[in-house]
Formats: C-alpha cells, sequence, structure tokens
C-alpha cells in the first residue's frame, strides 16, 4: 500500500509557520502509477511519496485547489520527482465525502479506454486524520487528497477558441455520456482544458464533483448534421449536449424579430426583410437593418465551420 505525505501547511494556505507532514493512505486506488514513465503504465504504486514545490491555485465549493509535484525513492535507491500534477485537498466529513463522489467518478466512469484520453489521469484518493498540534488554531479533522494530471490551462470562453477545439469538446463531452454514462452538470470554460500536443491542441474536460449518472445518452444513436441548427428548439435529445452545441454555436439560433428562418426559403438579407417574419409594426428601414444583422451572422459563421460541411457529427469521427 503507497503512503503519500502532504505538508500540514496545505491546510493552512501554507503558513511557514505550521511545521511537519500528514500521512494519508490510499482510500480509492488510482488507475495510472506515479512512478511510470510519462504515467504510461496502468495499475497502483506500492510505495511512498511526499508532495512538494505546492502551490495554491483556487478554492472551490468544497476543496482547495494545489499544483506541485510528488518526490520518491526509486528502487535503486535513487530520488525521483514526478511531473506537474494537480492536488485536490478538503478537510472535514462533508467535505471529504464530496472529494470522495468525485474519486469514484474517476475510478469507475471513467476509466474506459474510450473516455480515458479526455481527462486527467487519476493517481488516487487519498485520506487521512490531522491532530491539533500546541498552538494550531484547526481542530484535529478527517483529511482528503485527490491526485490527478496536471493538464494544461482552462480555455478563456467558448468563443475564443478554434473551432477545431469547440468541435473537440463536444466529442469528448459526448463520449463521457455515451461511454462513460456520466452527465458532468458543471460545464463551464473553468472546466474545460487545453493541452498543446504537437500542432493538436487536445481537450480534457475537469472537476466532476456534480456528476451524476446518466445511463443511456439518447445521442449514441443519432448523428447531428452540422447545418440543420437553425432552430430554438432541441436539436439533440439530450438537454447538457444541446447546451453544449449552442454554447460553442456548433448548433446556433438565428432569430429575426424574436422568428427562426429557415435557410430553405430564404437566401438573403433582403429577402429575410421581406418575409411574413416581418412584423407589420416594423418600418422597412428598420426590418432591413435587423435583417442585414442577423444575416451577417449568419454568414459569418457559415464562413467559420464551411470546413466541417457536409460532414455529419458523428462520435467516433474525432
Amino acid at each position: 500500500m503507497s503512503v503519500l505525505s502532504l505538508p500540514r501547511s496545505a491546510l493552512y494556505f501554507f503558513d511557514a509557520r505550521v511545521q511537519g507532514h500528514i500521512e494519508l493512505t490510499p482510500a480509492i486506488p488510482g488507475l495510472w502509477k506515479l512512478s511510470s514513465e510519462s504515467w504510461t503504465e496502468q495499475g497502483t504504486d506500492q510505495i511512498a511519496y511526499s508532495m512538494t514545490a505546492l502551490e495554491f491555485l483556487h478554492s472551490g465549493k468544497h476543496a482547495r485547489v494545489l499544483k506541485g509535484k510528488a518526490s520518491y525513492q526509486s528502487p535503486t535507491g535513487d530520488w525521483k520527482e514526478t511531473g506537474l500534477l494537480i492536488c485536490k485537498v478538503a478537510f472535514g466529513v462533508t467535505a471529504v465525502e464530496k472529494l470522495r463522489h468525485e474519486a469514484n467518478i474517476y475510478s469507475k466512469h471513467l476509466s474506459a479506454s474510450e473516455v480515458c484520453g479526455d481527462v486527467p489521469k487519476f493517481f488516487g484518493l487519498y485520506t487521512g486524520q490531522t491532530r491539533r498540534a500546541e498552538g494550531e488554531t484547526v481542530l484535529g479533522m478527517e483529511v482528503g487528497l485527490i491526485v490527478l494530471e496536471h493538464c494544461g490551462e482552462a480555455i478563456p470562453a467558448y468563443d475564443k477558441v478554434h473551432v477545431d477545439t469547440r468541435l473537440s469538446i463536444f466529442y469528448a463531452i459526448a463520449r463521457l455520456h455515451v461511454y462513460g454514462h456520466i452527465c458532468h452538470n458543471d460545464l463551464r470554460p473553468p472546466n474545460i482544458l487545453m493541452q498543446s500536443a504537437g500542432d493538436k491542441t487536445k481537450v480534457k474536460i475537469i472537476d466532476f464533483g456534480s456528476a451524476t449518472k446518466h445511463a443511456h445518452c439518447p445521442r449514441g444513436d443519432v448523428e447531428l448534421d452540422l447545418f440543420t441548427g437553425m432552430s430554438a428548439g432541441p436539436v439533440v435529445p439530450c438537454d447538457e449536449l444541446q447546451l453544449v452545441c449552442e454554447e460553442t454555436a456548433i448548433v446556433p439560433s438565428f432569430k429575426y424579430f424574436g422568428e427562426v428562418f429557415s435557410t430553405d426559403d430564404i437566401g438573403s438579407a433582403q429577402a429575410l426583410a421581406d418575409s411574413a417574419l416581418t412584423p407589420k409594426y416594423a418600418l422597412s428601414s428598420d426590418a432591413l437593418m435587423t435583417a442585414e444583422s442577423v444575416w451577417g451572422d449568419f454568414m459569418e459563421w457559415i464562413k467559420e465551420w464551411e470546413k466541417h460541411d457536409p460532414n455529419l457529427l458523428r462520435l467516433k469521427s474525432d
């Protein structure tokens, strides 16, 4: 059984006056060996690690997120250091249970070969107890720590990344639904990371603390035509994937005076202004101005996505 040593200062926002370490043991084993080169070997280690060079990143609802590395002694006696890791630290029974829920999602739902490349490598949940030391203000409590692979930086916004990256986001979420059988339930730019791999950008989805089981995603039986999305109503039979389509503009919704138009019948801004969609109270000049604005947005969207037409969004095409 591996043991992980965590600096006590990680619980105190790195107060230099706090000394010593907390020894944590595996509560949910990891899927990858921390000691393996480039983390390519599946399984769990049976050695002791010490978290080092920890840097505080931010606090979430139930955990503090840190960046750092782990050091360990190799079989030959040499001390080695892992690559960059993300550590989610929680303390207190309620917070640790939340962390345990997320660890179970990684362990039970995100281990399949079809989805493991869309999420960080999971190195386990470690738990233990900290006791109150003399002069400290924090009482003894349960401590939990999830160790994950560091996977780059969060996307700034959906519309600030390349079209190919937005498609990759859709495919990644679809695989989590169809193969991982989960809904993420907290999809937003801070929980979507970009990682460069040569000339490609790899998308990684993080933060599964709110994830729930999704027994059968209807997306698995559907092919979505990229250019059938001129509708205000759902075009994907799954609420979360419909949201992803709208946020990433894979399936946009272009409205003219609050009504959705079809390009099957309308081929220009003037035709849109002359259509029955123009309200009786609208001035012809206002109608044309509004139509030109909407039509301009539509033409920009066509230009941005045209290289993907007429392909269908198939789950396995990524």
